[in-house]
């Protein structure tokens, strides 16, 4: 994957999170040898001061409405004591959601991307594939970002009758917006793992090949394992993994090959080269969840948040007979979109999550195979005793981890909390 894959593929996710505050690639970042990308790019002082506006806008807002709400100045009749508490949980995590991520993705997104392209050449990752990934990205963000607009137009349509009410609403329609992004941001990434994650056990089951480079080089590459000067000269050789060409052609992982005994070198290899691999994927996961783990917390608190608020409002709309219809049918399309970007956010990680433990499935597969060389059976426990120890998994700041059993969790919080409000009204 070269540079100019990654500026095409990630071109509108950037320019969504330029307009949350936190660009996904700083235009400072410059390429160096290799088509590598420089690590602690700055971001321009227009961009620094835009998201400092942002974040001194939205705090001034909800400091406003909020006092406002109090002295009974704002004079709404859509606006209660849990929208002022809706918009409260918004806003506020999502500035410190602007906030970290705009300091985690300084370096971190550099790192990610440097290890996404050598995994890439390792796993020699064909161009199609690259292109259906980034056309089905590019669809998904496009639906996602269009049904936001229509919601948010339809916001300012039907409840802005005043200033007040049109500070209320674009204040926790930006803070919703910096929430969105990151989730897409998120996403983005997990998809690219589980993309990945599918390709590597194609490899333990087929007989297509992967390339080879110099262990030294590829283990720096990928930050496995960082050489200085005159260290570790003698734990590592280059020959010992970097065979011609005309011995990458032969096939190596089909069931056939495991007969013939002089391929029993090249079958250690490639489980060695699939180990490097997996290897990286748990790093990349590692760095995504260093990046975004309290931001996905804080994602899902507001939208457990929005989705709690908008059953209280749609019940207590029906409950008192007043409104229009529109007021009552807007909410709901809310939650319907609430509810969505939680599970597709769930759904992907459960499915990356998912895929890597199924490298463990097939490898204990192989070992059925009576003929494999004795090395290679060593080779392959090893992979197993790695994939056991290094699990794909996501999580949200290591409160909990991101799959289908959320999603039965969160329907029961949210219908605990709706009781509780309801009891108190």
């Amino acid at each position: 994957m070269k540079s100019t894959d990654i500026d095409s593929t990630f071109k509108l996710i950037n320019t969504l999170s330029k307009v949350a505050g936190f660009p996904f690639l700083p235009e400072e970042g410059r390429k160096n040898s290799g088509n590598k990308l420089s690590c602690g790019s700055k971001s321009s002082p227009f961009l620094l001061f835009y998201s400092c506006s942002l974040i001194i806008f939205l705090i001034l807002i909800t400091s406003c409405l909020i006092y406002f709400h109090f002295i009974n100045i704002i004079q709404l009749e859509f606006v209660g004591d849990i929208h002022i508490f809706q918009i409260s949980i918004t806003v506020s995590t999502g500035i410190i959601n602007l906030i970290i991520t705009s300091l985690k993705l300084r370096n971190n997104i550099y790192i990610m991307i440097n290890k996404m392209s050598v995994l890439d050449n390792l796993l020699k990752t064909e161009n199609k594939m690259k292109l259906k990934y980034t056309h089905m990205s590019r669809e998904k963000i496009f639906f996602c970002v269009i049904a936001y607009i229509i919601l948010v137009l339809t916001d300012f349509l039907i409840f802005t009758k005043g200033s007040l009410s049109f500070a209320y609403i674009l204040d926790i329609d930006l803070g919703l917006y910096i929430h969105m992004v990151t989730a897409i941001q998120y996403v983005y990434f997990i998809y690219y793992v589980r993309e990945r994650l599918v390709l590597l056990n194609s490899y333990i089951m087929t007989s297509k090949t992967i390339n080879v480079t110099s262990r030294k080089t590829l283990f720096s590459e990928l930050g496995i394992i960082q050489f200085e000067k005159n260290n570790c000269e003698t734990f590592l050789s280059d020959e010992f993994i970097f065979p011609s060409e005309e011995k990458q052609t032969n096939a190596i992982i089909s069931g056939a090959s495991f007969t013939y005994f002089e391929y029993f070198k090249r079958e250690k290899l490639h489980f060695q080269l699939l180990r490097v691999a997996q290897e990286s994927l748990c790093d990349i996961c590692s760095i995504i969840n260093d990046m975004y783990g309290f931001q996905i917390l804080l994602f899902f608190i507001t939208i457990f948040t929005e989705l709690t608020s908008n059953f209280y409002y749609q019940i207590l709309c029906i409950a008192s007979f007043y409104g229009e219809n529109s007021l009552m049918i807007l909410p709901s399309i809310w939650t319907m979109f609430y509810f969505t970007l939680i599970f597709v956010s769930t759904v992907v990680c459960h499915l990356a999550s998912e895929e890597g433990n199924r490298s463990g499935v097939l490898l204990h597969r192989l070992l059925l195979i009576p003929e494999l060389h004795s090395e290679t059976v060593s080779e392959i426990k090893l992979f197993l005793h790695q994939v056991k120890y290094r699990k794909i998994k996501f999580t949200a700041w290591d409160i909990f981890t991101i799959n289908l059993k959320n999603i039965r969790f969160y329907c029961r919080c949210c219908y605990n909390s709706f009781s509780n409000f309801s009891a108190v009204s």
